[in-house]
């Protein structure tokens, strides 16, 4: 059977650039990378869409597809398969159980204006860093208001957690804080969650009510 390369080589560019073309234009690229890197996809979609314009202005007939350039151009295709299968795979209850959880960013974020600001990465960092947990004013018996994915469930208590990415959703880590309630959310299920931390850096929930999965679902440094 014979293949023709050229059609090969547009097929492959054509396919890799609908793939950012649509994140671009849906602002779904925030389900595969970190906030520091999303501009991957605009950058993406410009140099593939030109290079797949050049490369159609090229000879119409081109040779027969060598075996090696053929293997090489398969192999383009595997990430491209798995990230049209990331949709499919959301990072919830069952990724948390799985992930390690020995988690501290390399670069601390900036310190949340106001208590409001709060988000569970910061809550994490002033944990382990008293400094941070000082020009943050994170303590125990701070109010925060707090939105994340329930992963576990107990008696008078669950586990609320976001997962933060460094650089894409394959280094994704949870974080995870406990919360003392007598609400009885659903794993997997996002709620929002207003009460002080605890002095076991826990949460005491004043208030749990059920929401919506946010348009960014993943947590990430990035200034504020």
């Amino acid at each position: 059977m014979r293949i023709d390369a050229r059609l090969a080589r547009l097929t492959v560019i054509g396919s890799w650039a609908a793939l950012f073309v649509v994140l671009w234009a849906t602002g779904a690229s925030s389900r595969y990378l970190g906030a520091r890197t999303q501009w991957l996809v605009p950058f993406g979609a410009v140099t593939l869409v030109g290079a797949l314009a050049l490369a159609l202005r090229g000879p119409r007939h081109g040779a027969r597809l060598r075996a090696g350039e053929g293997i090489g151009l398969l192999l383009l295709c595997v990430p491209l398969v798995g990230a049209l299968l990331v949709p499919h795979a959301e990072l919830g209850a069952y990724a948390a159980s799985h992930k390690s959880t020995g988690f501290f960013p390399a670069v601390k974020p900036k310190p949340p204006a106001t208590p409001r600001d709060v988000t569970l990465l910061d809550v994490k960092v002033a944990q382990r860093d008293d400094f941070y947990a000082l020009v943050s004013h994170i303590h125990r018996g701070t109010r925060v208001d707090l939105v994340g994915i329930v992963t576990h469930t107990g008696a008078d208590s669950f586990s609320l957690t976001r997962f933060y990415i460094t650089c894409c959703i394959a280094d994704a880590q949870p974080l995870t804080i406990v919360v003392r309630s007598r609400a009885r959310p659903q794993v997997d299920e996002w709620v929002r969650v207003v009460g002080p931390l605890t002095r076991d850096w826990g949460l005491a929930a004043d208030h749990v009510t059920r929401v919506a999965k946010p348009s960014q679902p993943y947590l990430s440094f990035s200034p504020r």
